[in-house]
């Protein structure tokens, strides 16, 4: 189990994007076949690719 405390929820974007960094150290990494898009926002714009999580828990 790993303990994000700081984190930004976007409830109306169409995808959840979490810190590579942050998945890493869960052992979740990009593999061959992973689809792969662009997150854009005021900063610029960050390629990113896509996992299905089987759970994710907020708070208890």
């Amino acid at each position: 189990m790993l303990q994000v405390n700081d984190m930004i929820i976007d409830r109306g974007s169409s995808h959840t994007v979490i810190s590579p960094d942050v998945l890493e150290e869960l052992g979740v990494t990009y593999e061959n076949g992973d689809d792969i898009y662009e997150a854009y926002g005021i900063g610029g714009s960050v390629p990113f690719y896509t996992k299905i999580m089987d759970k994710i828990q907020i708070d208890k």
